[in-house]
């Protein structure tokens, strides 16, 4: 008889095998469950009755912070989590709302509660989709629909609305109402509106004027403030038309850096104050970039003061190209191009047009007073350019004492101006109009800082979370339109869809998506509502939804029109729902970092 081989007296247990690979039920219950977490969270700072959260940062009694706060945004920002799913999850949700934040203001709170609902629709009616891509596809159709009957029923932005939006924003907050009304009936709805903090309990205006474009710094190591942003003073402004993707370009911008920066820490001299602006800076460049950045990160936020002056602005492509040289033309930058035919490229260079490695620093930067930009927005306040000066460098007032704007101001807002009015009498490419329309916007407006007075520190920011919304809200109201708040336009849209199915072409899979959609607006309306009213004032105010007058008003508890945001605030909740949570939703399975970390098989 045979003796039994080793390989059958070994029992193994295949059930302790240890591996990082986490499958799909477990992924799912987990995202459902963190989505949840964060939503009920939020939910508590709902609407006019929903009451502050307080947020306690460092670790022992001499660093101790205690803020408290409802803005929906900032309450995410704190929401931490132990184990890497959940910590990703959390991830994703602070980039919707950060994005959110960034475009229109209001609409953090609902955007993530619209996250959670939609998403565990999306499993449950189509649970392990043979082609989660095509539904994704689907998702973003139907996405697509809705935005456009939402732009349908926008309206041009008045002074009243300011007002009512600022409420909304605010809760009802009637003085700060009042400063909105007020800068807006003052400077006109073009106005740049920032917030900061006061240092004491008074509140006050400072008034300037500059242009802005809407990207931030790079990353965060040029801040150099206290408050976050990024400040430069004074600084040469570098215009890189093109992207910086071919060795002489990646050669010029070196050569601005060394000039102005390297060489001076290194020689032990006082840094030029040194802005860049450049479309896109090529992958080759990932070197030299971390090597910027490491250094700027050697400064603590103590040695602010020693840091050198340096700002790169970068990833402008999203932002009208006209926009952005009409900011550097008034800064005036010698524009920094890339040539194909290298004669010519020697041609401009002898004439002064095309910088060379010898004089791409001195000869082709231009300047501003000041140039400041954070995580969504750079300012240039009083460009070199934007006021006439005489021989001597003073500006030249008029018999009232006001400056008069120069003859390149005058010239790029009267060549906008025309361009509008062509596009507009022709009535063709509605896009371009309506960007000429931004562009001006942007170029014609008074800029104002606004610093919130508190008792204390926890006072002022509480108060300056909630105009920084209302701010960032009207912005994006007097620049693409008014529409009706809390969700409202989002509902009314999915509504019409659904009464209009086959009109709008929808086959199965797009319809199951509009229901998903549909079905998560109609419980973030019973959620917010259910914030304040209860039993049959609840069903009501449900119940008379569709009428023109907009949802009721949580604050007056009337159907009086106030109730009001930027038309695109609901847009921008869907379409950033549309591309973040349906990723999270094709995902069937996932590898955490190690087997040690995989807590959730």
């Amino acid at each position: 008889m045979s003796q039994p081989s080793l390989l059958n007296k070994i029992m193994y247990d295949t059930d302790n095998i240890k591996s990082n690979v986490v499958p799909r039920s477990s992924l799912k219950v987990v995202q459902s469950k963190v989505l949840s977490i964060i939503a009920d969270a939020i939910i508590r700072s709902m609407g006019p009755a929903g009451s502050n959260t307080l947020i306690l940062k460092g670790n022992n009694d001499t660093n101790l912070i205690a803020e408290y706060s409802k803005d929906g945004n900032k309450i995410i920002q704190n929401i931490r989590f132990q184990d890497p799913i959940e910590m990703s999850i959390a991830s994703e949700v602070r980039e919707i709302t950060h994005h959110i934040e960034r475009v229109v203001g209001d609409g953090t709170s609902s955007a993530v509660v619209m996250s959670s609902l939609i998403f565990d629709h999306l499993n449950h009616c189509f649970g392990e989709s043979l082609n989660p891509f095509q539904t994704m596809r689907d998702f973003k159709y139907v996405v697509d629909e809705i935005k456009s009957i939402i732009m349908d029923h926008k309206r041009e932005c008045t002074l009243e609305d300011i007002r009512n939006i600022t409420l909304i924003s605010t809760n009802g907050n009637e003085e700060l109402a009042d400063v909105m009304e007020d800068i807006y009936k003052e400077h006109g709805m073009n106005v740049f509106i920032d917030v900061g903090s006061s240092i004491d309990e008074n509140s006050y205006i400072r008034e300037y004027d500059g242009l802005t474009l809407d990207v931030g710094y790079s990353d965060a190591g040029y801040i150099n403030t206290h408050n976050g942003t990024s400040r430069i003073q004074n600084p040469r402004i570098y215009y890189f038309e093109d992207p910086i993707d071919t060795p002489y370009m990646i050669s010029l911008f070196e050569t601005v850096i060394n000039n102005n920066i390297w060489n001076k820490l290194v020689n032990r001299e006082t840094c030029i104050p040194t802005v860049i602006i450049a479309p896109r800076l090529s992958r080759d460049m990932s070197g030299l970039i971390r090597k910027i950045i490491t250094m700027l990160y050697q400064y603590k936020e103590t040695d602010y003061t020693q840091k050198p002056p340096l700002l790169v602005i970068t990833n402008i492509d999203g932002i009208s190209v006209n926009h952005t040289d009409h900011i550097a033309q008034l800064c005036g930058c010698k524009p920094i191009k890339k040539y194909i035919d290298p004669d010519i490229e020697k041609q401009d260079q002898a004439k002064g047009y095309a910088p060379t490695l010898d004089t791409i620093t001195d000869d082709f930067y231009g300047s501003a007073v000041v140039v400041e930009s954070d995580v969504a927005v750079t300012k240039f306040i009083e460009p070199y350019k934007m006021y006439k000066k005489d021989e001597s460098g003073e500006y030249i007032k008029s018999e009232d004492g006001a400056l008069i704007t120069s003859e390149v101001y005058d010239n790029i807002i009267n060549f906008l101006k025309n361009e509008y009015k062509k596009y507009k009498t022709t009535g063709e490419h509605a896009g371009a109009a309506g960007s000429i329309k931004r562009q001006l916007r942007a170029l014609e407006s008074n800029m104002v800082e606004y610093m919130v007075g508190g008792v204390t520190v926890s006072d002022r920011e509480s108060l300056r979370d909630l105009l920084e919304d209302a701010v960032l809200n009207c912005r994006s109201a007097s620049a693409n339109g008014v529409g009706y708040g809390a969700n409202y336009e989002g509902w009314r849209a999915c509504h019409i869809m659904l009464e209009d199915g086959a009109k709008c072409n929808l086959d199965n899979s797009k319809s199951t998506c509009l229901s998903v959609i549909s079905e998560a607006y109609d419980e973030i309306m019973h959620i917010l509502y259910a914030t304040v009213l209860k039993d049959d004032a609840l069903s009501n105010a449900l119940l008379f939804m569709d009428r023109d007058t907009g949802p009721i008003n949580l604050i007056t508890k009337k159907y009086d029109g106030k109730v009001l945001t930027s038309i695109m605030s609901d847009c921008v909740i869907l379409d950033t729902i549309s591309k973040i949570i349906t990723i999270m939703y094709t995902a069937n399975q996932a590898l955490v970092q190690t087997p040690a970390l995989n807590k959730y098989v």
